[in-house]
C-alpha cells in the first residue's frame, strides 16, 4: 500500500502545465493577428488552438472545409467584440 500511496501523492503535488494567458493577453494576440503582425499559425500556436478534426464519413457539406484560419477567426471574434 505504501508503494502506491507515495507515488500518488507525489503526482498530485507536482505542478502541471497550464495555458496561463489572461484575457488581456488573448486580446493582444488577436489584435496582432488581425493587424497582420503575426501569422495564422503563430496566433493559433500562442492561443493553443488546433485545426478542427472532421469525421470524414458523417459531415455536412458546410463543414467540409474548416481551416485553421476559420478556427482562429471564430476564436478571436469573441475577444474583438469584448474590448
Amino acid at each position: 500500500m505504501k508503494r502506491l500511496l507515495l507515488p500518488l501523492i507525489a503526482s498530485l503535488a507536482l505542478p502541471t502545465t497550464v495555458n496561463a494567458l489572461n484575457f488581456e493577453d488573448r486580446v493582444e494576440i488577436c489584435a496582432r493577428y488581425y493587424s497582420n503582425q503575426i501569422s495564422i499559425k503563430q496566433a493559433a500556436s500562442e492561443l493553443g488552438l488546433k485545426e478542427a478534426i472532421i469525421d470524414k464519413e458523417n459531415y455536412y457539406l458546410i463543414f467540409k472545409t474548416i481551416t485553421l484560419k476559420m478556427v482562429v477567426n471564430n476564436y478571436c471574434q469573441f475577444y474583438r467584440q469584448s474590448k
